[in-house]
């Protein structure tokens, strides 16, 4: 789950006389067989930006679970007493008993495919390691490193980057086939 910097909680001393949330306007719902994963990542995306309490959330959920999500709610909303502890509870029992496992393999599987752009390759990659949480910057790279195309793994050496951003400008802007590259490299080459 993408993990975004939320506002801090008001002390005992601040107001908490706020606005009621209009939820339904962000088109952000879940009804117990979508993918539960961007439900949460939506809201928390939303309540990030809006600089919104994640807590503030809990009273709005009637709005946005339905079916049996919202019958899910219903029959256990005395136990949320906050945003955690229902992030807890709606892991528990709607993602796969082991999602964390299934995503790394996922995770390892997801390698570029043939004419696969660069950038839709990195964001897919990027999204699943975000979801998984527990993944640090030198992981994500070598993921990101190793699942590329041999062509891109050929212009793009391990040791010409050590953040993201110097990842996708070198891999973003290498040639699409390694024809081009070869080219491109034997005129360099002649030029030294």
């Amino acid at each position: 789950m993408l993990n975004y910097p939320l506002p801090p909680t008001p002390g005992p001393n601040q107001s908490q006389n706020v606005s009621p949330l209009d939820v339904r306007k962000w088109g952000v719902t879940f009804d117990g067989r979508s993918d539960p994963a961007t439900f949460l990542e939506k809201l928390e995306e939303i309540c990030a930006a809006q600089s919104i309490q994640p807590n503030r959330l809990l009273p709005q959920l009637p709005e946005v679970l339905q079916g049996e999500a919202a019958l899910w709610y219903r029959n256990n909303r005395g136990n949320y007493r906050s945003w955690e502890d229902f992030t807890r509870e709606f892991k528990i029992f709607y993602y796969p008993v082991n999602y964390e496992v299934d995503l790394e393999a996922k995770i390892s599987r997801r390698v570029q495919k043939p004419n696969e752009f660069v950038t839709a390759y990195i964001t897919d990659l990027q999204t699943l390691i975000c979801r998984h949480g527990n993944i640090s910057t030198s992981q994500e790279l070598q993921w990101l490193y190793r699942n590329l195309l041999p062509e891109y793994r050929q212009y793009a050496r391990r040791g010409d980057f050590h953040d993201i951003s110097s990842f996708s400008q070198i891999t973003i802007h290498q040639p699409r086939s390694s024809k081009n590259y070869q080219k491109s490299y034997v005129k360099k080459s002649v030029l030294l």
